[in-house]
């Protein structure tokens, strides 16, 4: 998910040590037996510590922190270049990976995915429809593909590590095929507005008798 970098001002704690300190002092000043010096004592620090902080006496914090971006306010090019750059993670994971029919899978993936990201960018309008392929399925995959060269490199090929292999390899397999479909959707508008315009020309030649009704499709 792509982040920023926030910044915001922390109160500094040294007024309260002052109003501690000035407290304990004033305790041996004011009979403490007194409620009157316990009232007077607490007016007082609470004034110090407003005055304190109104002439910022001691400056605040400023401590820095990184913030995700919700999908929805993202620009469309920053979506795209988010997508690109898993891309190249699945392009430079698959360098090494030794397996031939998984490093197809995974060309056949990243050919799939880059048809995606164009066809948004052709489209903007439809970059809502890759919210889930963008934030999680191109980060899940490229973890997971570094998982698989770990495992490939292991000299000792035990059960967990075949069994583990296994699973990514079938997983690969499901992803392209539901990243296919995913590119699929992404022009059912165009296709719905397709067939409507056919039908449309289908009747107006008819209706000019350019076609005969056992003509049309």
């Amino acid at each position: 998910m792509k982040t920023h970098i926030r910044t915001k001002n922390v109160p500094s704690s040294k007024p309260y040590l002052v109003c501690g300190i000035l407290w304990a002092i004033l305790a041996f000043v004011f009979p403490m037996y007194k409620l009157s010096s316990y009232l007077l004592i607490a007016g007082i620090d609470i004034f110090a510590y407003l005055a304190m902080r109104k002439f910022k006496v001691f400056k605040d914090i400023v401590i820095q922190y990184e913030e995700e971006i919700p999908f929805e306010n993202l620009e469309v090019q920053d979506v795209i270049n988010e997508g690109q750059h898993y891309l190249n993670r699945l392009v430079q994971a698959n360098n090494k990976i030794q397996n031939v029919e998984v490093s197809k899978d995974i060309d056949d993936i990243v050919k799939v995915s880059q048809n995606i990201l164009n066809r948004v960018q052709e489209y903007p309008k439809k970059v809502q429809e890759i919210r889930k392929f963008i934030s999680y399925y191109l980060p899940t995959i490229s973890k997971m593909l570094d998982y698989y060269t770990e495992l490939e490199n292991e000299t000792f090929e035990s059960e967990n590590v075949k069994s583990s292999k296994k699973k990514i390899e079938n997983m690969l397999a499901q992803v392209e095929k539901a990243f296919k479909e995913q590119l699929d959707r992404l022009y059912d508008d165009e296709a719905l507005d397709i067939s409507s315009d056919i039908k449309v020309m289908e009747s107006l030649l008819a209706s000019q008798g350019f076609v005969t009704s056992g003509e049309e499709k």
